[in-house]
């Protein structure tokens, strides 16, 4: 599903700096590649910039000799892609990435600038694009002797003095499940620049929960977290990414007060092999204690604490005008702790293994038909795992498109217990379940359009052989409203994408994910066995009024699980039900006065109602509010 930027982040959005970095997030393994072309003759050094629109980040890429282009890992968003060369008028699309893990190809068309209005100028035709080029890329403009350049970064080696910096501040309170209150402060903080052709960005932010105490002198729920990332690119030498995660909170369970910890660390490297080939490396380790297994009636093959790394290769490249490539190769590794009844032979400790290689493409058959394969092959301690993929993406007149995929995993396994399936934690929005934990997977959908006047509709059926835990927020502090999926789960889900431009002043995105589904059986920590049942419903309403500077956003979300005993004689029962309504104003303040710097302002408020994936301990009668207010400056 195409997906727009989450608007709550559009306060940092408007002043270029970058949203936090989400739970279990990892860099993705998607590119966009594509072709320049002048009449059909491909272009090479044509300079293809990727510039996202929502946090004003920019990627350069140079053609190759067959006019060829490649951006490996572009987070989701909504972009517009730059295509410049000298002697020729720019040519800009938009594009709109719906995860990292998307592939997509571009075509650019370039066409010849009739003429120069003064010598080393650009002409009239040129100037009649800017309003389609970013304000931010017109900026970098330069213009000198014969030459034009059109960048929002300079060329690699180009050095570019000083530094921009972005800082954002909150403050609000939030009422918890227990029925105290808590006070969230916190910020935000990017440092962006080059040092002799280095360029260094830095993003950071901090956020605690700090509760009141009770009569008693007992500190309620609280805690705090944090995330550290750093970038450095430079041409010659691709970019790498450090990047950190430190999430405290206290919780109940039961009557007692328990810390959930969750610690995440990663690099990344990213750059250009030979002349079109692009290849990344990345290696991630992740702790956490008490995040995961959330509730008396979680299925026991989720650890109560568990230590991974995931160790990943990849590399892309364009074949040809019609076909590309990518392969790669990846290992997990897991050591969880679980049960001592369950897991007494290992003393309550089991580490699971897995190393995978996968492949795939996309091939163009004539100007409608598009097709995508890929097989990946997996070893684990207890067999081995055989996934084929194959999809077509069909032109039906018009504006039209129809896409179909399918998927199946063929286990050969020597010992199916429920220790040795490897559990995962998703990220509903930005994960593909059907690459990582389907057991097989059919999707469908049609869509009409461009990213501004889009309607898009999906499909999708899973059928699920592993236990997984679907997270859908970002923010630490909801992770607690979460469900999970067990083995034999099938799980059919529709997603929806409309969205319209008018005229120039507004912009209007709704989206919204249904899903009910269920089936499978399994083993709970209270030593009883339960039928799954999920149900969940998120959806959102982005709307921005272009010369107002404003943003608004309202999201509705329900998630529920339902567990039936396979015991008849015990009733059935609900680990999850909960629903929350959000409301987020976003002011740029620069449209109503007149600032030395560039302001904005955030006002976010929330409704959640419901239990939470720690059950009912502490039920709180009617609704928990989040109120939170913040401001943000770009200096």
């Amino acid at each position: 599903m195409k997906r727009s930027v989450y608007l709550p982040l559009l306060l940092l959005a408007l002043l270029g700096a970058a949203p936090a970095i989400g739970a279990g997030a990892d860099p993705g393994r998607g590119a966009v590649s594509g072709q320049v072309l002048e009449g059909g003759i491909p272009l090479a050094s044509v300079q293809v910039y990727a510039y996202q629109l929502v946090d004003r980040t920019l990627r350069l890429a140079t053609t190759g000799g067959g006019g060829e282009f490649l951006f490996d890992a572009l987070p989701a968003g909504l972009y517009k892609l730059v295509a410049f060369k000298r002697g020729f008028l720019p040519a800009v699309v938009m594009l709109t990435r719906a995860s990292r893990d998307a592939a997509q190809w571009v075509e650019l068309q370039l066409a010849p600038a009739a003429g120069q209005a003064e010598p080393g100028r650009p002409g009239e035709e040129f100037w009649s694009l800017r309003e389609q080029v970013p304000a931010d890329v017109l900026r970098e403009l330069e213009t000198g002797g014969t030459e034009t350049l059109l960048a929002a970064h300079e060329p690699p080696g180009t050095p570019r003095p000083g530094f921009a910096a972005a800082m954002s501040a909150e403050t609000g309170t939030l009422d918890l499940p227990d029925g105290a209150e808590a006070a969230m402060t916190g910020g935000e903080v990017r440092l962006e620049g080059q040092l002799k052709g280095l360029l260094l960005r830095l993003d950071g932010d901090y956020r605690q929960l700090a509760p009141e105490s009770f009569a008693g002198g007992m500190a309620g729920q609280g805690g705090e977290a944090s995330s550290l990332a750093v970038r450095l690119a430079h041409g010659s030498h691709g970019e790498l990414d450090l990047r950190s995660r430190v999430n405290r909170l206290n919780t109940f369970v039961g009557d007692e007060l328990v810390p959930v910890d969750f610690q995440q660390y990663g690099v990344r490297w990213s750059g250009s092999i030979g002349s079109t080939g692009e290849s990344a490396l990345s290696a991630w380790y992740t702790e956490e204690n008490g995040l995961h297994a959330q509730g008396p009636v979680a299925p026991a093959a989720i650890p109560i604490a568990s230590r991974s790394v995931r160790l990943e290769g990849t590399y892309a490249r364009p074949l040809t005008r019609d076909a590309g490539l990518r392969a790669g190769l990846r290992f997990r590794q897991r050591t969880g702790s679980y049960l001592d009844e369950l897991l007494s032979a290992s003393g309550g400790r089991l580490s699971t293994r897995q190393l995978e290689a996968f492949g795939g493409g996309d091939l163009l058959l004539g100007e409608r038909v598009e097709l995508e394969y890929g097989l990946a092959g997996g070893l684990h301690e207890n067999g081995v795992a055989v996934t084929p993929r194959a999809g077509v993406g069909v032109g039906l007149g018009g504006s039209w498109r129809g896409e179909a995929l399918v998927s199946h995993r063929f286990e050969m396994e020597n010992d199916d217990r429920w220790g040795q399936r490897e559990f995962l934690p998703l990220l509903v929005v930005e994960e593909d379940p059907c690459e990582m934990a389907g057991l097989s997977c059919y999707q469908l959908g049609v869509r009409r359009g461009n990213e501004e006047n889009l309607f898009a509709v999906e499909l999708a059926s899973r059928d699920y052989d592993r236990t997984v835990r679907l997270y859908f927020s970002r923010d630490f502090f909801d992770q607690f409203e979460s469900l999970f999926l067990v083995p034999g789960d099938r799980v059919p889900e529709v997603r929806v994408t409309l969205s319209r431009q008018f005229g120039g002043f507004l912009v209007a995105r709704w989206e919204s994910i249904a899903a009910l589904g269920g089936g499978g059986t399994f083993l709970a920590a209270d030593q009883n066995a339960y039928r799954n049942g999920v149900t969940y419903l998120v959806t959102s309403l982005d709307t921005r009024f272009l010369n107002l500077g404003t943003g608004v956003l309202l999201a509705f979300q329900r998630l529920s699980q339902d567990l039936e005993p396979l015991d008849s004689r015990r009733p059935g029962l609900s680990s999850l039900d909960a629903e929350r309504l959000q409301l987020t104003l976003v002011q740029d303040l620069n449209v109503f006065f007149d600032l030395s710097t560039e302001w904005a302002m955030r006002v976010n408020m929330e409704l959640a109602r419901g239990t939470t994936a720690y059950g009912d301990q502490h039920p709180f009668e009617g609704f928990r509010r989040r109120i939170t207010t913040g401001l943000s400056v770009r200096f």
